[in-house]
């Protein structure tokens, strides 16, 4: 609490930003034998007062508060990777989340945290790991969101999750691949190679986001009657995009293998795609 009006006091932006680095770097000072558990009581109270303050706040103070939840977040990020994002560490970091920002109670943290969650949790994730990132660990670390659209009540809540979180996977965070043809250049096999694993690596990644989602809409318990629809909707988006990079898989991995029924597929995939996009924001 006394951290949280420090920055309730300080002024000027630069002193504003300093301080909020300063804060969010203590989760790296613990050490001893109870390093983890410390950090992460770190983080766990640091939720709990920024969610019992918060209606306290006025519009002027907003923005500090902003940029030092970012920062906080960075800085988990940072955590999990000096730990080598091991699922230990992955899963009791997640554990924190969904009891503090992305909790499905919305009397017990203020709708405000858990939509700028949302909006900065790709990003700060990309500036500490950029694009080598993924499988498992990624969708480990994704699964507080995953557990609100099953469980929220919200329309409101799960329309942003897909926009800040589920739509920028499928667009612009993971890097797209680009197919290799008999029209471009001559393409030596290390660099037809290294294709095929970035291509590889990210359409694993839309199928197991997929079976996830799957998963969580075919659950017995725990998932909400009204969620099942919309979870369905957008395992099969997840699944289109994972049957189209494993087509440019294997015109990479075959450079004289024309695009053809690649680009022929792509399309109705992508008209799919529109009327899907469409589903979604109806039952959200």
């Amino acid at each position: 609490r006394g951290l949280f009006y420090a920055v309730w006091l300080s002024d000027k932006p630069l002193v504003q930003q300093e301080l909020s680095l300063k804060v969010a770097q203590l989760v790296h000072v613990f050490d001893g034998d109870f390093a983890t558990t410390n950090a992460l009581n770190f983080l766990r109270i640091f939720y709990s007062t920024l969610a019992r303050e918060w209606r306290g706040l006025d519009d002027l103070r907003l923005d500090k508060y902003f940029f030092l939840m970012r920062c906080i977040l960075k800085e988990s990020f940072q955590w999990l990777k000096n730990r080598n994002f091991d699922e230990f560490s992955i899963s009791s970091y997640t554990a924190v989340l969904t009891k503090g920002p992305l909790t499905a109670a919305a009397l017990t943290t203020p709708r405000a945290i858990t939509f700028h969650t949302c909006d900065a949790f790709l990003d700060e994730l990309h500036d500490v790991v950029g694009n080598n990132f993924g499988g498992q660990q990624l969708l480990l670390l994704l699964q507080p969101f995953l557990l609100l659209l099953s469980t929220t009540d919200e329309k409101v809540l799960r329309k942003k999750v897909v926009d800040s979180v589920l739509e920028p996977l499928l667009t612009r965070w993971l890097p797209k691949p680009t197919a290799t043809t008999t029209t471009t250049t001559t393409t030596t096999s290390a660099e037809v190679d290294s294709d095929a694993e970035e291509i590889e690596q990210f359409a694993t990644d839309l199928g197991d986001f997929a079976d996830s989602l799957f998963s969580l809409a075919s659950a017995r318990s725990g998932t909400r009657e009204e969620c099942r629809r919309f979870l369905y909707t957008m395992s099969a988006r997840f699944r289109r995009a994972h049957q189209k990079y494993e087509r440019q898989l294997q015109v990479a991995t075959n450079p004289t293998t024309t695009t053809t029924a690649v680009d022929s597929s792509s399309s109705s995939n992508e008209e799919e795609d529109t009327a899907a996009a469409a589903t979604t924001t109806t039952t959200t």
